[in-house]
């Protein structure tokens, strides 16, 4: 997602960076108090559909994006804020395959 960064945020790869680094540390920062309630399949499994989802939502919402003909200042935020929520899914997915493989 970083290497794309430039694509999902024209003006804001900051934005981008932000997104893909704070959920992953919250992760990792938290893992302790929970991990050992949830079991490594369904860690690993919950991490596969995070990176899924992911994928899907920063490509939807870049190709709708790129279709939009208007210059409604407003529909592009939103666009580019739902295509920070599908980065913000893949650290998501990052942090907790890392933390899963590692512990």
């Amino acid at each position: 997602m970083l290497a794309g960064a430039k694509e999902i945020s024209e003006g804001g790869t900051a934005l981008v960076f932000v997104a893909n680094v704070l959920p992953s540390l919250l992760i990792k920062l938290s893992a302790p108090y929970w991990f050992h309630h949830v079991s490594y399949g369904v860690r690993i499994l919950a991490g596969s559909c995070l990176f899924g989802a992911s994928f899907l939502t920063v490509a939807y919402f870049s190709s709708c994006l790129a279709q939009d003909d208007s210059s409604e200042e407003e529909l592009t935020k939103r666009f580019i804020g739902l295509e920070l929520v599908g980065v913000m899914f893949g650290s998501l997915a990052c942090g907790m395959g890392e933390v899963s493989h590692l512990i």
